[in-house]
C-alpha cells in the first residue's frame, strides 16, 4: 500500500578538487585553490518519501553543511537539495 516515510541523520563530504574559473570580455583564467577551502565536512540531512508501489519509493532531501567551507570564513556552508527514485530488488 502507498505510504510515507522520513529519514535524517548526519552527512560526510570530502572535497576532490578545488578550482575557481574566472571569465571576462572573452578571456578565462582557472586557479586552484585548495589551499583556501576545507576538505571535509560535517552536515546533517533529512528527507520525506512516499512509497509508490511495494518496492519503488520516490524521495526527496535536504542537507545543511555545519562545517565552513573556506578557511578562516563561518559564513560559507554548504546546502543542497536531493530528489530520487529507488527500486529495491530484495
Amino acid at each position: 500500500t502507498p505510504s510515507f516515510f522520513f529519514d535524517a541523520g548526519m552527512t560526510l563530504g570530502f572535497n576532490l578538487s578545488a578550482n575557481q574559473t574566472r571569465e571576462a570580455k572573452g578571456a578565462s583564467k582557472s586557479q586552484d585553490i585548495s589551499s583556501d577551502v576545507e576538505s571535509f565536512e560535517v552536515g546533517f540531512v533529512g528527507g520525506l518519501g512516499f512509497v509508490i508501489i511495494s518496492k519503488l519509493e520516490l524521495d526527496f532531501r535536504v542537507a545543511f553543511g555545519m562545517s565552513s567551507m573556506v578557511k578562516e570564513v563561518d559564513y560559507f556552508k554548504n546546502m543542497r537539495f536531493q530528489v530520487g527514485a529507488s527500486y529495491w530488488f530484495m
